[in-house]
């Protein structure tokens, strides 16, 4: 597995932190009992300065042929 991630930190006008925001890419290939499959796949999640926060994760799993 392999990816990159990202942080933002978001501050109100007095520069006070308002939001953090941490975005996550990564892909990798898994194999087991002769099949082999790739993730691809990214998260983002989101942190407020209230105590807050949420989340989206959107992943790609695709199989691939057996090597023979």
């Amino acid at each position: 597995m392999f990816g990159e991630f990202s942080v933002e930190v978001l501050l109100y006008a007095q520069g006070q932190p308002r939001q953090l925001i941490n975005h996550e890419i990564w892909s990798g290939t898994l194999s087991a009992n002769g099949k082999t499959v790739v993730e691809h796949a990214a998260q983002t999640d989101h942190f407020f300065a209230n105590g807050g926060s949420s989340n989206s994760e959107q992943s790609m799993t695709k199989p691939l042929q057996a090597a023979c």
